[in-house]
């Protein structure tokens, strides 16, 4: 009757706790024996198995030996199996022992101090664990203090306390191996197969319950030199430091507001000052810009987090709150997304998270100074609405394509008007460029919806030493392929001079102005409606068919006809350095096309208008210049060197042109008529005479281009010939 008794006694106290660690199982078996035996004898219990609500035991063996002081008790289960862990082989707790070096029975406590816990556990290894262990006889309520254990190669420390209506456990873990760990999770969470993982860290983790639930968990974490990525590379790290503090307790689901299904609420914050990290297509890098992140709300059924609050205070970059919906699953989504930017300071703003969503882009390389502050919505991953404030922010674009200094002013942009009036924007800068191109101060007032933009007063913005008057400027589907504009505008006489500098062309002086009606942008290609005009060298010069393919790509192309009409060619071969020509020029450049600014092909015609009647002039610099151009610069030279023709600095001429057919870097070249053996260049005309006749048919462009450029810049011309095409047999 005894034996029976104290057997129905521990049956029925081991199946009341149901405790969840190897420890708590074997020491409850324990003190509830020496709790039992101590009103008998001294004595051993040994059970063939034994049950309860998700474990069970076989093998037990329980003995107290009340005759020696200090009291002792051991207790030995071969085999435990704890469903929670599976039911595989290898996740038996085997050959577990409990050792009480010393029992202490105050009323209705009884302590199993000094106590030695020896098992294996499945995946970990072998422990070895000691502390104390207080079983309360009236309460059931059992705590324990376990050093000792070894898991991921660090050092930990077990504590905690089980009632019937709660129980909380504590886990500490020092300088684990975040290797090892991340081994050990793959027996148990497959999913992290994928993920590679090294470094050290330390925990602390309290856990609270009641009965098999987990209802609370705190944690503080220390995460050094983590080296971190997934097979895909989308995410990854390299000696980087983290410290995350944070709790959750289970609630009713707020969707549902039942315990049906499981609802966090939850506080955690994140602080890194050291190490790098990327998650595609943002990369941080810690050291310079330490980063500081909190956020508290619930983590529910169906993969949503719940945001009530986060923010993020990332040291000279940016600091920011706000709240929002997020839905992970195989890809993180921004369910929904309010973000409050107090602060957003560049260059380190631009290039942490703005660039990577850009390099594609025109903005993509940028150099940056200022800051921005505002707010922005975003749904389904994608921006619905700004609103920011620009505070003296500068940018230049590294390919040196444009600039902007001292920009301010306010943007607002949606991407759906919903009915509603756009809110205005406006922007003001001190400086900017364009292509090469100087843009004086100025300010813009602007909508923009989604991908589209348009102007809303008219604006003045001075370029060069002139300004464009804009009446109208809309743009619809900005960066899509079908992007199209739309521009109404008057542009003030410009310094043309100017104009060839900022282009890298030759100088030419005059003004250039006109009615920049019907300007569009359509596909990438930029068109021009009217003819623009300008007034040069007290002549006319006009440009139709304007049309420039990619002008923000790296390989923008330019075509456009040229029409030149009465020329003075007094200032333009002073402009030239290329030797004093007087008279008039009239001409066309047909066909014009260029190729990142550098011309491939055209069909120019330049000569002497049939009704000047201005003197025609033409200096002996000039002659030789014109002579190296059509392949008989040596002859001219003799010419010029030898007999009376020495004496004089300038000659009379009738008529003079010349013709340059541009294909494949070959000039096919022509004059103003034929001559018996070439073509005229210049024919002569009155006492001193001189012809300069051209032989050469088919000119190698770039050498001819040399040619020009030193005959231009140099005090004098050079004496070689223009290489020529080789005569076909």
């Amino acid at each position: 009757m005894r034996n029976i008794w104290l057997l129905s006694y521990f049956h029925k106290s081991i199946a009341r706790h149901r405790p969840r660690t190897v420890a708590v199982i074997a020491a409850v078996s324990l003190v509830a024996s020496v709790s039992i035996v101590h009103a008998i004898s001294s004595g051993t219990v040994t059970l063939a198995s034994i049950e309860g609500d998700g474990w069970s035991a076989t093998g037990i063996s329980l003995m107290v030996d009340l005759q020696q002081e200090p009291i002792k008790a051991n207790a030995h289960i071969d085999r435990l199996q704890i469903v929670a862990l599976g039911t595989q082989g290898d996740r038996l707790l085997r050959d577990l022992n409990v050792e009480c070096g010393r029992v202490e029975i105050k009323g209705v406590l009884v302590a199993c101090n000094h106590a030695r816990i020896l098992g294996t556990i499945p995946s970990i290894g072998k422990q070895l664990l000691s502390g104390n262990i207080t079983f309360n006889r009236q309460t059931h309520a059992l705590a324990f203090n376990l050093l000792g254990l070894k898991l991921a190669k660090g050092t930990g420390q077990l504590t905690g306390d089980w009632r019937d209506e709660s129980w909380s456990a504590r886990l500490q873990l020092h300088d684990g191996n975040i290797a090892n760990l991340h081994t050990l999770l793959k027996s148990w969470v497959p999913s992290v197969s994928t993920i590679s993982a090294a470094g050290h860290l330390d925990v602390d983790v309290s856990l609270q319950g009641r009965g098999g639930n987990l209802n609370g968990v705190e944690w503080n974490l220390k995460v050094r030199q983590l080296t971190a990525g997934n097979s895909e590379g989308s995410i990854a790290s390299d000696g980087l430091d983290l410290d995350s503090h944070g709790s959750a307790i289970k609630i009713p689901n707020p969707q549902t507001k039942t315990d049906a299904t499981s609802a966090w609420r939850f506080t955690v914050s994140v602080n890194s000052a050291n190490g790098q990290a990327y998650a595609e297509p943002i990369f941080l890098n810690f050291k310079p810009n330490p980063i500081a992140i909190s956020a508290e709300g619930e983590w529910l059924d169906g993969g949503r987090i719940a945001l009530r609050q986060f923010s993020v205070e990332h040291d000279k970059v940016l600091s920011a709150s706000g709240n929002g919906t997020v839905v992970y699953g195989d890809a993180l989504q921004l369910d929904r997304l309010h973000v409050d930017i107090r602060n957003a300071q560049l260059p380190g703003a631009y290039a942490s998270y703005v660039q990577p969503f850009l390099l594609n882009s025109a903005m993509g390389s940028l150099t940056t100074l200022g800051s921005v502050s505002g707010s922005v919505d975003v749904a389904a991953n994608a921006p619905t609405m700004l609103s920011l404030e620009i505070h003296d922010t500068s940018a230049t674009d590294t390919k040196h394509r444009w600039s902007v200094g001292e920009l301010s002013g306010a943007i607002r942009w949606r991407k759906d008007r919903n009915g509603a009036t756009p809110q205005t924007s406006a922007l003001q800068w001190q400086s900017a460029q364009l292509l090469g191109i100087d843009i004086g101060a100025a300010k813009v007032h602007f909508v923009t919806t989604d991908r589209d933009f348009a102007i809303v007063a008219a604006a003045q913005i001075p370029v060069l030493d002139g300004s464009i008057e804009l009446a109208e400027l809309q743009v619809e589907r900005t960066g899509l392929e079908d992007m199209t504009l739309q521009m109404d505008a008057t542009l003030r006489p410009i310094s043309v001079e100017r104009l060839c500098a900022a282009f890298g062309w030759p100088l030419f002086g005059g003004r250039i102005g006109g009615r920049l009606a019907n300007l569009q942008l359509h596909n990438g290609v930029m068109t021009l409606g009217t003819v623009l005009k300008a007034e040069v060298f007290d002549g006319r010069v006009s440009i139709a068919d304007l049309r420039l393919e990619q002008p923000f790509g790296n390989w923008p192309r330019f075509s456009a006809d040229i029409a030149i009409d009465n020329v003075d060619l007094a200032p333009v071969t002073s402009a030239f350095s290329f030797g004093l020509i007087t008279g008039r020029l009239s001409g066309t450049i047909d066909n014009l096309r260029l190729f990142n600014w550098s011309p491939v092909s055209f069909d120019a015609s330049l000569y002497t208008p049939k009704n000047d009647r201005s003197r025609h002039r033409i200096s002996q610099r000039a002659v030789k210049n014109i002579g190296n151009m059509g392949g008989s610069g040596s002859g001219v030279a003799a010419a010029l060197s030898s007999g009376f023709l020495r004496f004089f600095e300038n000659f009379n001429y009738e008529r003079l042109g010349i013709r340059c057919k541009l294909e494949n870097d070959i000039c096919a070249m022509n004059g103003v008529e034929p001559a018996k053996t070439g073509y005229y260049l210049v024919k002569g005309r009155g006492i001193p005479r001189i012809d300069v006749i051209g032989n050469a048919s088919r000119v190698d462009w770039p050498r001819l281009v040399k040619q020009l450029q030193a005959a231009t810049q140099s005090s004098g011309p050079q004496t070689g010939q223009p290489q020529t095409e080789p005569q076909k047999k």
